[in-house]
């Protein structure tokens, strides 16, 4: 993502043909999520596996065999279409194999693998960019698809399930509260780290010269992944809802660190508690849908949610953006800050009002995540 604007300056091209070139993907990939997880239900996943990771293959060869920028367009849109057929079989495959009382480690460790790519790879990139033809560029991350190809071949054939509950239709399964709320709730999550990566340099200019942002972002991402693989199963102990209160709570008190006054020490401890709260927060909204979603529409249910995701990083920089012409950075930080916690306060008012109570959210220890039973809210 980083390489492809520098290669289209290259050939011409502004800003916005570029933009258009980079974020056809991330079209794709966020709203064909929901679409995918409705197939997903109905097929084997292993296909889709295959299918998604087969197009990251063939795409970035593709790039190489045009200049035009509709073919290119239409290239970035069918690539995105293979993140959004691997995202959701990926995630119910492992919701099938992973016994329920370790789901939320599973799943902390899958998302740590998708951190440890994203950081890695642009920084690869824009170094072979540097030095290296575009051909050469593209041909490493068709490699790696092709391995990873090979890789799920291994995998067995896993068949739909013979359940009990009927495939609900989308509709129903987005207005449920147990896949709309915890949507909602990381769809504004992500909306403030959307906000941060784009604007937090400029929120701190006057602290450029000490390279503060680079490492706000450095140590984000260390917390992170340093919090998926050594607490990625904290719900599996103590309940969902035990943890996913906490992490909310931490990522706003994050971003209000972020509206006030900015040190170079401040900041580093706002980033441990931010990225102590981003890090819990993901796997465990992902396996409390996982948990209470009709099992025979889970890979719709997970695909509503893996497009929440995307959703917000979608929206965080345009929300920022808006409110910083209206207030500051600071002040679009602390306005975005409410969102989260406005959207956890309405998940646990409808589960009051449900259950009479706050229910913990903990796992049926035994009951594994491919089973044919469904949870109540009460469990």
């Amino acid at each position: 993502m980083p390489v492809f604007p520098i290669v289209l300056q290259r050939a011409g091209y502004g800003g916005t043909e570029s933009g258009i070139v980079v974020g056809a993907f991330s079209f794709t990939a966020i709203f064909l999520r929901p679409f995918v997880g409705t197939l997903v239900d109905r097929f084997q996943r292993k296909i889709f596996m295959l299918a998604g990771i087969g197009i990251f293959v063939i795409a970035p060869l593709l790039y190489i065999t045009t200049s035009s920028l509709v073919l290119l367009t239409v290239y970035r849109l069918l690539h995105g279409l293979g993140l959004a057929a691997y995202t959701v079989s990926s995630l119910v495959t492992i919701t099938e194999i992973v016994p329920r009382e370790r789901l939320a480690r599973a799943v902390a460790v899958y998302a740590t693998c998708v951190s440890l790519a994203v950081g890695f790879g642009p920084t690869v990139g824009m170094k072979l960019a540097a030095s290296a033809s575009f051909k050469l560029v593209v041909l490493i991350p068709s490699l790696a698809a092709a391995l990873a190809f090979i890789l799920i071949l291994r995998l067995p054939g896993s068949q739909v399930m013979a359940v009990r509950e009927e495939r609900q239709p989308f509709l129903a399964v987005l207005a449920s509260r147990d896949v709309l709320f915890p949507s909602l709730i990381f769809a504004s999550c992500s909306c403030t780290q959307g906000g941060v990566m784009s604007f937090l340099p400029l929120a701190i200019a006057h602290l450029a010269s000490t390279g503060i942002a680079s490492l706000f972002f450095l140590i984000f991402s260390l917390v992170i992944i340093f919090v998926r693989l050594t607490m990625g199963g904290l719900s599996d102990k103590v309940g969902r809802v035990m943890v996913i209160v906490p992490a909310v709570s931490l990522i706003a008190l994050g971003m209000m660190g972020l509206s006030v006054l900015h040190t170079p020490a401040f900041l580093i401890a706002v980033a441990v508690v931010y990225g102590l709260g981003y890090g819990l927060s993901y796997p465990t909204l992902n396996v409390y849908v996982v948990e209470h979603a009709p099992a025979g529409s889970r890979g719709t249910a997970l695909g509503i949610f893996s497009a929440s995701v995307d959703t917000g990083y979608f929206l965080g920089p345009i929300l920022t953006g808006l409110l910083s012409d209206f207030f500051s950075y600071r002040g679009a930080f602390f306005a975005l800050a409410w969102l989260p916690l406005l959207t956890l306060l309405l998940f646990l008012y409808v589960l009051f009002r449900a259950c009479g109570r706050i229910p913990s959210g903990r796992p049926e220890v035994g009951l594994r995540a491919g089973g044919h039973e469904s949870m109540s809210p009460g469990d």
